[in-house]
């Protein structure tokens, strides 16, 4: 896959990560969400109230909602490189990311449906907002399974020049997984450290995942510009260079 056209799908998921984290935090209102001891009338009424803005927001969120998979999949394309033919790690990255991207998809179009109709019964409203939250922060197997691919390429042998994934990154990467795992505890907690936007299921994993982004960005296209420094040179010398 050409280099060129692996930066330009990074760019892709770094303009869709900033669209959506835009919706997220001033037009969903859900960055954290909203207390998971309100009640119902409470509930309907947040969405009552913001209703456009959360209608603007599903609409962005219904573009760019799938933001982690151009970088992962160029993530699984470099991870490939290292791997050879028998590539195990690259392929799971790329299909890990296609899944991880559904719970970042589904939660803005159920905060839409929520405000689509205001008045229904406010109960529902409030089981429709439960399982979008709930959906977001606690459904973290898929987005469990892109890291540990990730991970394991930081500490396997380089068996080719230029890769993006220095073993520090690996250690980087161990740690996101295992505080993106305690997002299930939100299922069991209403308040606390636990509860859905407490600090172990929302602040630690979204904190995180906002450092990931920039960080594998910035190491992903350092290390496409070497690979394309390094088949510019190689074809001046008549070699091949490897490529992914």
């Amino acid at each position: 896959m050409p280099e060129r056209s692996q930066i330009a799908l990074v760019w892709v998921t770094l303009v869709f990560t900033t669209v959506y984290g835009f919706a997220m935090i001033f037009l969903f209102d859900m960055f954290p969400p909203p207390n998971a001891t309100l009640s119902a009338a409470e509930i309907a009424r947040f969405y009552a109230e913001r209703a456009g803005d959360i209608k603007v927001g599903a609409i962005l969120a219904s573009w760019t909602g799938g933001t982690i998979f151009p970088l992962f999949f160029v993530v699984g394309v470099q991870i490939r490189r290292m791997e050879g033919e028998r590539a195990v790690w690259g392929p799971f990255a790329m299909v890990s990311a296609g899944l991880m991207s559904i719970f970042l998809v589904v939660p803005p179009v159920l905060w839409g449906a929520a405000a689509f109709s205001p008045d229904r019964p406010a109960e529902i409203t409030k089981a429709i907002h439960e399982l979008s939250v709930l959906s977001l922060v606690c459904t973290d197997q898929y987005f469990v399974f892109g890291w540990i691919a990730l991970s394991v390429a930081c500490l396997l042998p380089k068996k080719v020049p230029d890769t993006p994934f220095p073993r520090w990154f690996g250690y980087f990467n161990i740690w996101l997984t295992l505080m993106i795992e305690a997002g299930a505890f939100g299922f069991f907690f209403k308040v606390g450290p636990f509860s859905w936007n407490g600090l172990f299921p929302f602040w630690l994993p979204f904190a995180l995942f906002g450092l990931f982004i920039p960080m594998m960005s910035v190491l992903v296209i350092r290390a496409l510009k070497a690979q394309m420094r390094d088949a510019g040179a190689g074809a001046a010398e008549g070699r091949v260079p490897a490529r992914a």
